[in-house]
């Protein structure tokens, strides 16, 4: 028999803690989506967080994800507080009793409390937590919890959100996960390493399958349904780490990471395609020379666009330093002055058999040419 007392206690909890600091809601910043001239995709870049996120709204989100991650992290999530205290005491009997964590009772507001400001695994640190849950849901609707739960928890591969981990995974929006794809992302917050769907895709399989039995036993879902999301094959995106123009990204991302959500480039990609041949042409033809790398920078003289960033001839080749761009680099300019020194004179009237010494230090380009030329014979 339930005691009333149960109903109360977390408010109790509140007034036995100090007032805590917790921020009531964080904004999840958006990862760069970066296109060129033409509209295609040049690749998506980290967050300020390190991670791939792309905030949607509840109504963005397939309603399929949101039963499954409430039977699999929290079918009272409705009803309790923040703190799920019947789970907890639940847990606590059978991890004691087994004398093995065999149980957990954290609800979704307990976990995005953690995901935002994540405590020590202590007693004190599960203590924190509840009490920050508890708070949480005193300032923030179920609603809105829900929602930035869903984009906030991480799903592995520097997934932070529901969005970005469809995208990511099967490469479709949210919205349009279907039950078999929603039990499979729903299964990966538990343990992002345990069910990372590329390293260990058996065991996320069968916590799929765990998530599907437990709809059908708790009546959420029919049997029809679950029949055919256990049919339906799981295709997982392979991961590309490759970018087409990665000196060029990571020079946006310098500039506009968390301040845009999406950017289009003046860079066309199918120049930037060619121009990456035509240097990998010329180090294979000046390799008897030991060049090994080089860099191309093609600019619209008339616009100042940028229409091509070719920083390396190979970004992920260590032994060339490849990651290093070429492009803004520092160096010293060399035989590049030449060309200039050499109109110069001749503007001065200077032949090309024209002998003149030259000095460590000159303050001006013109009178060089007056104060160091010794000898000069016609032309």
């Amino acid at each position: 028999m339930r005691t009333p007392f149960l109903k109360f206690l977390p408010f109790l909890f509140l007034w036995v803690f100090p007032v805590s600091i917790f921020a009531q809601s964080q904004v999840v910043a958006p990862s760069l989506r970066v296109y060129d001239r033409h509209g295609i995709s040049l690749g998506t870049l980290l967050s300020p967080s390190e991670t791939y996120s792309d905030p949607v709204s509840l109504e963005s989100i397939s309603p399929w994800m949101l039963l499954a991650t409430i039977a699999t992290e929290d079918k009272r999530f409705y009803l309790h507080p923040g703190v799920d205290l019947e789970a907890a005491l639940r847990a606590l009997w059978q991890n004691v009793s087994r004398h093995k964590v065999v149980s957990g009772a954290s609800t979704l507001t307990e976990q995005l409390v953690k995901a935002i400001e994540p405590a020590p695994k202590s007693l004190w640190g599960k203590m924190r937590e509840a009490w920050e849950a508890l708070r949480l849901e005193r300032k923030m609707t179920k609603r809105e919890i829900l929602e930035s739960y869903f984009n906030t928890i991480s799903y592995g591969n520097q997934c932070q959100g529901v969005e970005a981990a469809s995208r990511r995974y099967f490469g479709v929006h949210a919205s349009n996960l279907s039950l078999a794809q929603a039990a499979y992302l729903s299964g990966i917050p538990k343990s992002p390493v345990r069910y990372d769907p590329y390293r260990n895709p058996d065991q996320a399989g069968r916590r799929q399958k765990d998530i599907l039995s437990a709809l059908q036993t708790k009546g959420w879902v029919d049997a029809e349904n679950i029949r055919r999301a256990l049919e339906e094959p799981i295709r997982l995106k392979a991961l590309d780490t490759s970018r087409v123009a990665p000196h060029f990204l990571m020079f946006l991302n310098a500039r506009y990471q968390g301040k845009k959500e999406s950017l289009v480039t003046t860079l066309d990609l199918s120049l930037q395609r060619d121009l990456q041949g035509l240097l990998a042409t010329q180090l294979r033809r000046l390799k008897a020379n030991h060049v090994t790398n080089g860099a191309i920078l093609v600019v619209n003289v008339h616009t100042s666009q940028v229409l091509a960033w070719v920083g390396s001839a190979d970004f992920w080749n260590v032994g060339i330093q490849g990651q290093v761009d070429g492009v803004e680099a520092s160096r010293q300019p060399g035989s590049s002055l030449k060309p200039f020194l050499y109109g110069l004179a001749f503007s001065k009237g200077f032949k090309p058999r024209t002998f003149y010494s030259t000095s460590p230090l000159i303050p001006r380009a013109d009178s060089f040419l007056k104060i160091m030329t010794r000898n000069t014979t016609a032309g």
